[in-house]
């Protein structure tokens, strides 16, 4: 069982690809809070990762934000590490789901996004529009 490792994974792909983390063992060290050698060891070994860990997880990329500070040149990173943490507590409130309901998709690394919450406001306003095209205004 890799419960947990696949997430971690996605994670790592993410901020990997921003350029945030240079390798899976900084990753382990700088936002895991263990050894470099964990997130692969984790998964050759076929291990659960903890919620522990995937909070300790989330409590660091808010500690690198808020390192960050609010300097303009650091907006992307910290785009980056908000939609990490998005994802953290995505992850963290979908293990609390009861067997038997079907949650949401889970996160590719091809599909870093967050559910839209607001989509349904979008497709709501498009056809009101749509009913309003065939009225005669007074």
């Amino acid at each position: 069982m890799t419960q947990g490792i696949e997430f971690l994974e996605v994670i790592y792909e993410q901020l990997h690809e921003a350029g945030i983390i240079r390798s899976k063992g900084e990753f382990s060290e700088r936002l895991l809070g263990k050894s470099p050698s964990y997130l692969t060891s984790m998964r050759a070994r076929k291990r659960v990762i903890s919620g522990e860990v995937i909070m300790g997880l989330g409590d660091r990329l808010m500690a690198e934000i808020a390192e960050l500070g609010s300097d303009p040149s650091h907006a992307q990173i910290r785009s980056e590490l908000r939609r990490a943490v998005a994802w953290v507590n995505y992850h963290l409130a979908d293990q609390t789901i009861p067997d038997g309901i079907v949650p949401w998709e889970q996160p590719t690394a091809k599909s870093p996004q967050a559910p839209k919450p607001m989509a349904w406001l979008r497709v709501l306003a498009s056809i009101l529009a749509i009913g309003s095209v065939g009225r005669i205004s007074s």
